[in-house]
């Protein structure tokens, strides 16, 4: 790995591991370009390094525009795909899969997700990005398997405590900006 690609590495995986929720575009420019890297070399494994990073760049750009215009039709669309195909997933291991019952179930699965997403979106977003991170610097030492498992466990702990704090001076920064407002109002 150059020097140069390694540096890019370590500052966007420390970047999601600790900033994830506060930089959500970040995160999902940083996930899809790993995600598009992945898939560009399992499918074009024999393109150029250019033309493989070239489609990973272009998955990781798109994903962030997305994630700025559209972040709550695409947090709602991935909770409804998530939870429709766990719905989907649990018919199956209970032998529910036919007929209506299974649409039914899969379309109550998909809004029961969407919900959740949506409503606890700064949470999941918090553990994501923190086991992103972690899985994007880990993989940067060469150690042994249990090492890099202990590793990994103290970088999202320290990903998710690092996010949470800020996620937490951040509503209370707000509700003493609403309170300021309010009382400025009734004087």
């Amino acid at each position: 790995m150059s020097t140069s690609v390694l540096v890019v590495t370590i500052v966007a995986g420390l970047a999601v591991l600790l900033l994830g929720r506060q930089l959500f575009w970040l995160f999902v420019g940083v996930a899809g370009f790993a995600a598009g890297f992945e898939l560009a070399t399992n499918l074009l494994g024999d393109q150029s390094g250019g033309v493989i990073l070239l489609l990973a760049l272009l998955v990781g750009v798109t994903g962030a525009l997305v994630a700025v215009f559209f972040r709550y039709i695409a947090v709602a669309a991935a909770g409804f795909a998530s939870g429709a195909y766990l719905g989907a997933t649990l018919m199956r291991v209970w032998q529910l899969d036919s007929g209506w019952v299974f649409w039914v179930l899969f379309i109550t699965g998909g809004v029961i997700g969407a919900m959740l997403l949506v409503m606890l979106f700064d949470w999941a977003l918090i553990g994501l990005s923190a086991v992103t991170g972690a899985s994007m610097l880990v993989p940067l030492v060469d150690w042994s398997p249990t090492p890099r498992l202990l590793l990994f466990i103290v970088l999202v702990a320290v990903g998710v405590g690092v996010q949470i704090y800020l996620f937490n001076r951040e509503e209370g920064d707000k509700k003493i900006k609403q309170r300021e407002v309010r009382q400025s109002t009734e004087t």
